[in-house]
């Protein structure tokens, strides 16, 4: 561990010297499985596409105003 973190800060180092001053951003994972957002991972409860549907629907009610705004075409 103290070897990767020792890489990090040398990357880091040299990721500024050249005048990059974004900080780098880490996902954790307790175990090494496949990056796959939680959604993916979950076992849904019913018909996935009804799920999907239940989801967005619930995205846009309270962020109609934040939606409305770009004036999108369709869902």
């Amino acid at each position: 561990m103290e070897r990767y973190l020792e890489l990090i800060k040398a990357t880091k180092k040299q990721s500024v010297s050249i005048g990059n001053s974004i900080d780098f951003l880490f996902r954790g994972q307790s175990v090494d499985y496949p990056l796959i957002p939680k959604i993916g991972r979950l076992t849904p409860k019913g018909d996935m596409l009804k799920v999907e549907k239940t989801i967005f629907q619930e995205f846009k009610r309270p962020n109609q105003l934040l939606i409305d705004q770009h004036r999108p075409l369709d869902n």
